[in-house]
């Protein structure tokens, strides 16, 4: 081994390639190659709770984790192929995140095949890295498929951008484990576009037809990946469901708004009763330092905040402060009662890279309804 190691000492530079980028298949003049990824430390503390907790039947507990641990890389293979990988290690474990290629050369759209997200709901498709709140809302958890092994297609103009594909359900290694597969597509309409989206109205539609391979389960979230779960549904006897989304926002400069409506019809097999479970969530920020949400018109979502001063050397950064309120219904899939939570935020941007967010969150859901979670998250990303 130690003869072995010397050799390999001495020969370094010549097994080391010149380029690195020779490493990756395609057209030499073409190919490129973007290293990415991204931390995000969460603090969570519980304030009251105790009886959340005889409702529930389980402790809710302060604590840290690590909620995303990611590192990734992409970039292109030739001018109209390109690709991502991308690796979550949080929670002790490694997830595929996004793993895909992208063909781009035809006129009417762009061809996805891979593992990647299903195109349905606005905070769904949007990256963690620029959600206003620590986590997506009660109602995009839901409801909401997330990402999938599947083959899609998209297109867009400045006006508009739409998105479909066929997905079979896979783990969070990318494997499929079942038979379950799905048809999903989502329509986004900019009626006002100005100043590249600093100021813009945002409408958007979605749908999609799942073959669950016979159960579903729904499960209702308070707004906070480190206290439990409020609701768990039984496996529902499922023959298909069919989800539909609504989707509203607008920026006016600093104020920024979106709304959320989703819902879950579900047609029962042999034993098991149809099901109707719905929710929606509402909500408004606004940067004190007059900054505005970065805009990603190719897929409809919101992109980077650009801050105004980076944080030192006399700069601020930017400081931006928000509300939402979520409400969803799933007691047509067993829950005793409807569940409510409304988070204030407020989130210190030190540059376009680094910030600071505080979520304070009140869950209500029948007798658990005495809890106050506040959340704290230090997060990076390049």
């Amino acid at each position: 081994m130690f003869i072995a190691a010397l050799v390999l000492c001495q020969q370094g530079a010549t097994l080391a390639p010149s380029d690195p980028l020779s490493w990756i298949p395609g057209t030499a003049a073409e190919r490129t190659l973007k290293v990415f990824g991204r931390v995000m430390s969460d603090w969570t503390f519980a304030e009251g709770g105790e009886d959340t907790e005889a409702a529930l039947g389980t402790e809710i507990r302060d604590g840290h984790e690590f909620r995303r641990v990611r590192l990734g890389a992409m970039g292109d293979l030739s001018k109209d192929i390109h690709y991502k990988a991308e690796f979550d290690f949080a929670g002790g474990s490694t997830a595929v995140a996004d793993a895909y290629l992208e063909y781009t050369g035809c006129n009417f759209g762009a061809w996805k095949l891979g593992h990647f997200k299903e195109p349905f709901g606005f905070d769904a498709v949007q990256s963690a890295n620029y959600l206003t709140f620590l986590e997506r809302s009660s109602v995009s958890d839901a409801f909401a498929p997330a990402r999938n092994v599947g083959l899609g297609l998209s297109n867009g103009t400045d006006a508009m951008n739409w998105a479909v594909g066929a997905f079979r359900e896979a783990n969070s290694t990318g494997n499929t484990t079942t038979e379950a597969y799905s048809a999903t597509g989502r329509f986004v309409y900019r009626p006002w576009f100005q100043d590249g989206g600093k100021r813009l109205v945002h409408v958007g539609l979605a749908a999609s037809w799942r073959n669950p391979d016979g159960t579903a389960t729904y499960r209702a979230v308070p707004e906070n990946h480190f206290v439990p779960v409020f609701f768990t549904s039984a496996a529902l006897m499922v023959e298909d469901s069919t989800l539909l989304g609504f989707e509203v926002a607008f920026q006016e400069g600093p104020f920024h708004g979106q709304f959320e409506w989703q819902m879950a019809e579900t047609s029962a097999s042999a034993g098991g009763t149809d099901a109707s479970l719905d929710g929606m969530s509402v909500q408004a920020g606004w940067f004190a330092t007059g900054e505005s949400r970065g805009y990603k018109v190719k897929d409809g979502i919101w992109d980077r905040v650009h801050v105004n001063s980076d944080a030192g050397d006399g700069g601020t950064g930017a400081l931006e402060f928000a509300a939402r309120f979520t409400t969803l219904d799933l007691t047509e899939a067993g829950a005793s009662d409807d569940l409510t939570a409304i988070t204030l935020a407020a989130n210190w941007y030190l540059n376009d890279w680094t910030r600071l967010m505080l979520d304070v969150t009140k869950p209500e859901m029948g007798d658990a309804d005495d809890l106050t979670i506040i959340a704290l998250r230090a997060a990076f990303d390049f």
